[in-house]
């Protein structure tokens, strides 16, 4: 039997335990913030994300990961024959979830790859996140 891997995007609030524990793949979105790009707790924590965002006038802007992103960390979990369930912020908010799609498309993995728009960002798409990560 297949083993399922859960895959999900950086604006879910899981925590670094929880991310370790149920071995849930983060994929980064990209945040501008006064014209400066970080990538999502690559080269900017959500504490410096917090401090940057308070003293700058603007609100910062986020982008969806490349296709090219999430073909490489979609081959990367189904080499070895496992499936992968994706949920992503909700669709309203991001092309995430499209972008994750068309990859998908792209190297012939939509049979193991399932997506879900989660409807939500934050804590409340990491409940969901969580929930198949334990099953």
């Amino acid at each position: 039997m297949a083993k399922i891997k859960v895959v999900t995007d950086s604006s879910v609030q899981l925590t670094p335990e929880e991310i370790d524990k149920y071995g849930i793949t983060v994929v980064p979105l990209t945040i501008t913030i006064n014209g400066q790009t970080y990538t999502d707790g690559v080269d900017i924590s959500r504490e410096e994300f917090v401090k940057k965002m308070d003293a700058s006038k603007e609100l910062p802007k986020t982008s969806q990961p490349s296709i090219g992103v999430f073909e490489k960390v979609f081959k990367d979990l189904t080499d070895d024959g496992s499936q992968v369930v994706g949920i992503f912020l909700a669709h309203s908010l991001s092309g995430t979830i499209e972008a994750a799609r068309q990859a998908a498309d792209l190297i012939g993995k939509s049979k193991e790859v399932t997506l879900i728009d989660s409807g939500l960002t934050d804590r409340a798409e990491a409940y969901q996140v969580l929930a198949a990560a334990k099953d």
